[in-house]
């Protein structure tokens, strides 16, 4: 207990001298304002990552060689950490969804929601605002509250990686991998937005988490129902939990060396306890927009994504055209099926021309510029 209590003094330390330095620069941000602002995050945001290696490295032998929950804690308060300063010293103005997502959450902690239809078509929009609203019941309606509530979820979402990474490694490209979550400044950007990413991928990587758990417990039963469930809430924010429920069940086949009976019973309950709590979801979700889950779920995206001249993003022409057809039909799931034909329809006349087409829109994700034209506004 003495090593331990002098092991925190010491970290306890290296954190003071870090914060100290770091509101001098901050102090110094301010009077000289004609500094460029993102040169300025930028420099801060070095040295930050700087003085997280730097502490790493003059305690490598006490973090490397102690236990997993010293570098779970360490990983842990710098997330916090660089967060807190994101949140705190950085403004972004939402853009697209995220710009609505409030005003949705106060709509339905009111009771006044409208709109429904549109919520009826895409359930998904609305499980975010469900959410938060809950909070705004329960707390007030603070324009702070999401921001914190994604730094919660960010900072364990490090943590958790750090120990799947070092179960699954060794200590120390835990720490590395744990780093490279808690220091990522397109994970951190998200923190500060009115969105559910950090809360879909914190509770994703606890998912996989119970499943690193489980598969070296004598309870793995247990794990892997709790992953299924955890898996499920994730669907919640993100209709994609599916993706890691194929691959723990892939895994399991492939890789796990209990028996074959084990082998079929394992998927069945992690399958079981998704579908359970996904149904249960989904009917928190209808219960709000008074609307079923619409067959042919993804028929607009389907169709936005077939659009070539957009390279398969949103666009007013397409915009129009679902106006049209949402004031024609009224009902969902025939919206939907409405357009997964026409989706289906474009790729058909795309011939050949898909494989170029889909190179074009994954170029999105290598576009530097995109976060801050169509997501934030700086």
């Amino acid at each position: 207990m003495t090593k331990l209590v002098c092991f925190l003094k010491k970290i306890l330390r290296y954190v003071e001298i870090v914060i100290v330095g770091l509101l001098c620069i901050l102090l110094t941000v301010n009077i000289f304002k004609g500094v460029n602002k993102s040169l300025l995050v930028v420099l801060v945001y070095s040295l930050f990552y700087a003085a997280s290696l730097v502490t790493i490295y003059f305690l490598r032998e006490k973090f490397f060689d102690g236990n997993v929950v010293k570098r779970f804690i360490f990983i842990l308060s710098v997330s916090v950490f660089i967060r807190f300063l994101a949140v705190y010293f950085l403004g972004l103005t939402p853009q697209g969804d995220y710009a609505i997502y409030l005003s949705v959450a106060r709509k339905i902690k009111n009771g006044n929601l409208d709109n429904k239809l549109y919520f009826g078509i895409f359930p998904h929009a609305l499980n975010y605002p469900i959410f938060i609203s809950l909070f705004y019941r329960l707390l007030g309606e603070r324009t702070w509250l999401p921001r914190i509530i994604n730094l919660i979820f960010g900072t364990f979402e490090a943590a958790f990686g750090t120990y799947i990474m070092e179960k699954c490694t060794n200590p120390r490209i835990g720490m590395i991998g744990g780093l490279a979550i808690a220091l990522n400044p397109s994970i951190i950007t998200f923190t500060l937005l009115s969105g559910g990413e950090p809360i879909y991928a914190s509770i994703i990587i606890t998912a996989v988490f119970f499943l690193t758990v489980g598969f070296n417990s004598k309870k793995q039963h247990f794990w892997i129902v709790a992953a299924g469930i955890t898996c499920a809430v994730a669907n919640f924010f993100r209709p994609t939990g599916i993706i890691l429920i194929i691959a723990s069940i892939l895994v399991i086949f492939l890789y796990s060396k209990v028996k074959i009976t084990i082998k079929i019973k394992q998927p069945l309950l992690l399958v079981f306890s998704f579908a359970v709590i996904v149904w249960a979801t989904g009917f928190v979700t209808s219960s709000v927009s008074g609307y079923t889950k619409p067959s042919y779920s993804f028929g607009w995206n389907l169709f936005i994504g077939a659009n070539e001249q957009t390279q398969g993003r949103w666009n007013e022409k397409d915009a129009e055209l679902f106006d049209e057809v949402k004031n024609n039909l009224g009902d969902p799931s025939e919206i939907q099926k409405h357009f997964f034909k026409l989706g289906v329809e474009r790729y058909k006349n795309m011939g050949m021309r898909v494989i170029p087409h889909f190179r074009k829109k994954l170029g999105v994700w290598f576009d530097e510029s995109y976060v801050s034209r169509v997501i934030t506004e700086w």
